[in-house]
């Protein structure tokens, strides 16, 4: 299938700043040495709209591509999955006049169409040529010649106005405009100053001691380090204010995520507090606006990186910090590299991940951290010291196995580092009012009604007494949330191995006589018992969520945004889509540029379009918390490590939906659809806004019946929505600028699903 494109295929197209914009390939190594030569950083391959016309060629359906593959028989498929619906008519309140022209087509034979000119995943017959699709005609912002004032001048009714300011608005959020990259080989250097700013810094600060030996550490390892490493191209070292600047920048955009710095107790007193200083400052630069903001986080995070491994090596540092610390400097590290635009850089973050599984699962969780028993007697001042340490133990444990998994969901390959089990005796983190006590004696009256129930035993009361347990935190409630997803995820690999269909018996059997095919996990019942309990427990949380929601007056805390991404990874096989993508941005290896499908290409084609086929009531389920993720980022969103992989999998879930999804003829099956439909179904939804229940079960049920739109797309199931959609979420994904690394990666492979011409599976 031909991606639409109502742009064209011209890669150097004039952006939507009027520019001409063409990929651009930086080799680090190759850098200047002498002067700093800004280069601006394009998106690979980026378009825009140009508000003409596009021509979407039929492709002959007797194409004489080689190798081409066959096409995917019918037979496999359930019969009853593709609904006999019509197409609606597009709402007169809107400007799509030009998609009455458009029929909509199958994407491959069955036998409940009639198809006179069928066509597969990569050909498309009879497309007409269509206008570009106009946006809505928006209000005028000027006021009426009566004088009155603007209708959304009043925060309240009592105003006066028409209307009254709404209560959240859209968070603008501006990535950062490309600012210079060096080479990491000849253009280390830590040369930046804090920005003028009348607002006064908070959070911990580095003593006068931990400065200096930071700074003896910069010198040894960064400048008098020749031959053994490439020193740096400067000698200057930042001030103690900037790095008390950075210091506030992470309590202000990192500790939200990452909440395992206990601010009361963290004094200079704790041993090697300064290397964890600095991966806080180090991870805080990529928060900066400054022009040169990139060249200080890599420069910072390779100083970083030096001193963690003089600290391992034989003849470094005597390690003094705990195992704790330890796991919370390579933490940082680990987040730090992947916000790396060098490939070189992220590489060795591997190293990080398997360390930190060594961290947890042989030190933090075997030494279960301390009860209240063995707290009793002490004065509430030590008391509240020793807690804290328990709590940091238990935060930094459950933080290296929530982030863990989520890079193994990203990558698709191995296993999480650190299971269920290795975590399920760990008592839950307490409530952020507890964490946050600034004395002895609050926390002393908070901690007295604090739950204490495990991990096991909160998940066990979700999943069997189908309630949450009370004064728990929102923290906690995050850890709940991956929780159900990882059990789903240890089901569905138990049922898809080939042993697992095995029944033992006292008869000897033949190996050679079983079935050693893959399963489909949605087609074994014990998996979809486990799946839909685990939306059920999902929707309690949600429940408790939206009850935040209301109590803070429609601004959506940031557990609402892991609630629609846990669907994603719950509901949409993300590792095939996301193998999909990579396969195709494979250079001169993938089908869109031999002009045929690579057998491991062709199954996992197959893959997701059976998902959106035979799975096609969970797909449409994902598909709307997918459409919610962009609302939530679009307003609310903290810029987050998670925030670039949620949008990601939001996207392909819904170009996976827009290009998988079965396309049914308007005027063959109109009869039929209006005797079965009620009168009081909507027939519109806005998948990317929040909807109620009722109208996202009616879609869930019924969702090819209806018109689906999103903000920049339009309609869903229209022949353009699939490359909109990947128009839509690279947009999302350039205002995510402060993990440039991670979002130019996604944005790469959304690229190449644009330029990409899907072949017939």
């Amino acid at each position: 299938m031909v991606l639409p494109s109502p742009e064209s295929d011209v890669v150097n197209a004039p952006s939507e700043h009027g520019d001409n914009r063409s990929v651009q390939t930086l080799d680090p190594r190759n850098s200047p040495k002498t002067t700093r030569d800004v280069l601006q950083i394009k998106p690979r391959g980026s378009v825009a709209s140009t508000g003409g016309t596009y021509d979407l060629q039929p492709v002959n359906s007797n194409s004489s591509y080689p190798g081409e593959p066959p096409r995917f028989d019918p037979g496999y498929w359930t019969p009853t999955v593709l609904s006999s619906i019509n197409w609606l008519p597009m709402s007169k309140s809107m400007s799509y006049d030009n998609m009455n022209q458009i029929s909509p087509v199958p994407l491959l034979p069955s036998p409940n169409y009639n198809h006179a000119t069928s066509t597969g995943l990569d050909n498309i017959s009879q497309i007409h040529r269509v206008e570009s699709l106009g946006t809505p005609p928006t209000m005028s912002s000027n006021t009426e010649s009566t004088g009155r004032r603007s209708t959304w001048s009043g925060e309240y009714y009592v105003d006066g106005d028409a209307g009254r300011l709404p209560r959240i608005k859209r968070q603008k959020i501006i990535a950062r405009r490309p600012s210079e990259l060096r080479s990491p080989e000849f253009g280390w250097r830590l040369v930046w100053a804090p920005p003028m700013t009348s607002e006064s810094p908070v959070g911990p600060h580095f003593a006068e001691f931990e400065y200096e030996a930071m700074h003896s550490a910069f010198l040894i390892l960064c400048v008098n380090c020749a031959p053994v490493t490439a020193p740096f191209v400067s000698g200057d070292f930042p001030s103690l204010e900037a790095f008390d600047y950075l210091i506030h920048l992470f309590f202000k955009h990192v500790h939200q995520s990452l909440p395992f710095v206990h601010r009361p107790t963290f004094n200079p007193d704790h041993e090697g507090r300064w290397i964890l200083l600095l991966s806080m400052a180090s991870i805080s630069c990529w928060f900066l606006e400054d022009e040169f903001a990139v060249e200080f986080a890599e420069s910072l995070l390779e100083f970083l990186r030096r001193v963690t491994l003089f600290c391992d090596s034989s003849n470094g540092w005597q390690r003094t910090f705990t195992n704790c610390r330890h796991a919370q400097i390579v933490l940082l590290l680990l987040l730090s590299a992947s916000a790396s635009k060098h490939e070189s850089v992220k590489m060795w973050s591997d190293r990080c991940v398997g360390e930190l599984c060594y961290l947890v699962n042989s030190s933090i969780c075997r030494s279960y951290p301390k009860g209240q028993y063995e707290r009793a007697g002490m004065p509430p001042s030590a008391e509240w010291l020793v807690w804290s340490e328990d709590e940091q133990t238990r935060r930094t444990a459950f933080l290296v196995w929530q982030i863990g998994f989520l890079r193994f969901m990203q990558n698709a390959d191995g296993r999480p580092p650190v299971t269920l089990d290795s975590i399920a005796s760990i008592r839950l983190p307490c409530t952020d009012a507890m964490f946050e006590a600034q004395d002895a004696e609050t926390w002393q009256e908070l901690e007295a009604r604090s739950s204490r129930a495990t991990f096991l035993e909160a998940l066990q009361n979700l999943y069997i007494d189908k309630k949450l347990l009370p004064e728990i935190g929102d923290f906690s409630h995050i850890l709940l949330i991956y929780g159900v997803v990882q059990r789903t995820r240890e089901v569905q690999d138990h049922v898809q191995q080939p042993l697992s269909r095995f029944e033992p018996s006292a008869e000897k059997q033949r190996s050679s006589e079983m079935n050693i095919q893959p399963v489909w996990a949605p087609s074994v019942p014990i998996y979809m018992k486990w799946r839909n309990s685990a939306c059920d427990c999902l929707d309690i949380l949600h429940w408790q969520a939206n009850a935040a929601i209301g109590m803070a007056a429609g601004l959506e805390p940031a557990k609402v945004m892991h609630l629609h991404f846990a669907r994603i990874l719950m509901l949409v096989p993300l590792d095939h889509l996301l193998g999909l993508a990579r396969m195709i941005n494979i250079p001169f290896a993938s089908s869109a540029d031999t002009g045929k499908s690579s057998p491991e290409e062709t199954e996992m084609k197959r893959a997701v379009q059976r998902w959106a086929i035979s799975d096609q009531y969970k797909a449409r389920l994902a598909a709307i918390h997918a459409g919610v993720t962009f609302w939530h980022v679009r307003r609310y969103s903290t810029n987050a490590h998670y925030e670039p992989f949620a949008v990601l999998g939001a996207t392909l879930t819904l170009w996976a939906l827009s290009t998988f999804s079965p396309r049914l003829h308007t005027m063959d099956q109109s009869p039929r659809l209006a005797e079965t439909q009620e009168t009081d179904a909507c027939e519109i939804i806005l998948i990317d806004r929040p909807t109620d229940d009722e109208l996202v079960q009616q879609f869930v049920r019924d969702g090819l019946k209806m018109r689906v739109h999103m903000t920049g797309v339009d309609d869903l199931w229209a022949p353009a929505a699939p490359y909109r959609v990947l128009r839509e979420g690279k947009k999302l994904l350039a205002r995510l600028g402060a993990w440039s690394g991670e979002t130019e990666r996604a944005i790469t492979l959304l690229d190449g699903l644009m330029m990409a011409r899907f072949r017939e599976v």
